[in-house]
């Protein structure tokens, strides 16, 4: 970081920081508040990350719906999970055995999940991961195996 983290830096540490190349105080200015620092913030100033308000900042919702999913048989199955966000999302799988729709969206959106036949002799589960700017929510998959279709 530039800017020293000590009450002493200078308009240069500031223009430094930000991107563009200012070169007065009210340019830094107006460059941080399109950047999202809050000019008025009253907290400490030690720093220049400080004069960021982050009490103000948006809150990033992230909402799936179900929450999770229960296969009580071994066959091939297809069912829709509802993503509501307020920002962009992304979503990952790690097993061979689900396939996904898309792998990302933003706002509201539906993802397709598919789960293969299990043809093994134990029932089997995964973790689908819903993400958004450090949000995260791990979506449970469970699936019955060949021998006992019941779960």
């Amino acid at each position: 970081m530039a800017v020293p983290n000590n009450y002493n830096f200078s308009l240069r540490d500031v223009a430094n920081e930000l991107p563009g190349g200012q070169s007065s105080l009210d340019e830094c200015f107006r460059e941080a508040t399109s950047s999202k620092f809050d000019s008025r913030y009253q907290g400490s100033k030690n720093s220049l990350r400080n004069f960021r308000n982050y009490n103000n900042a948006p809150k990033v919702t992230l909402r799936v719906s179900p929450t999770s999913y229960l296969s009580r048989n071994n066959n091939a199955v297809a069912f829709n999970i509802r993503v509501t966000s307020n920002s962009s999302w992304q979503v990952t799988e790690s097993v061979n055995w689900i396939r996904l729709s898309r792998t990302s969206g933003s706002g509201n959106g539906t993802v397709r999940v598919t789960l293969l036949q299990n043809t093994g002799r134990i029932g089997r589960y995964a973790y689908i991961n819903f993400r958004a700017n450090g949000v995260s929510f791990p979506f449970l998959v469970e699936q019955a195996d060949d021998d006992d279709p019941r779960i």
